[in-house]
């Protein structure tokens, strides 16, 4: 019965290590990232936006501003710092971490309509 004990421990840890091996830092389950918002939420093409939030990830995604492309400054876990793109009009800003897409907040452009 001891013997059995023993045997059974040890194929559970022994379980236990190989699949904590075989699950990377790299494989860690994707999370959509969610902006709680975006400072100043209106400005001009060209200016810096700061987009606090949570799960942007390690990795520098990408950030729209209603469909354009702006670019990337700063990407950390909790917080990003952009350009706000010239050719964008108001709408959703949206950030992609890679894996998935945020959720969708307003930016509101100053000035003259760019032009797309």
């Amino acid at each position: 019965m001891i013997r059995k004990s023993w045997v059974v421990l040890f194929l559970l840890f022994s379980f236990l290590i190989f699949s904590e091996k075989a699950i990377a830092a790299d494989e860690t389950p994707c999370m959509p990232p969610k902006i709680i918002r975006l400072i100043p939420n209106s400005g001009k093409a060209g200016d810096t936006i700061h987009i606090k939030g949570r799960r942007f990830g390690l990795n520098t995604g990408k950030v729209t501003f209603n469909g354009v492309p702006a670019e990337v400054l700063t990407w950390r876990m909790e917080t990003i710092y952009v350009k706000a793109p010239d050719k964008a009009k108001s709408g959703s800003v949206i950030v992609n971490n890679g894996c998935d897409k945020s959720n969708e907040i307003l930016f509101t452009f100053e000035g003259p309509p760019q032009e797309k």
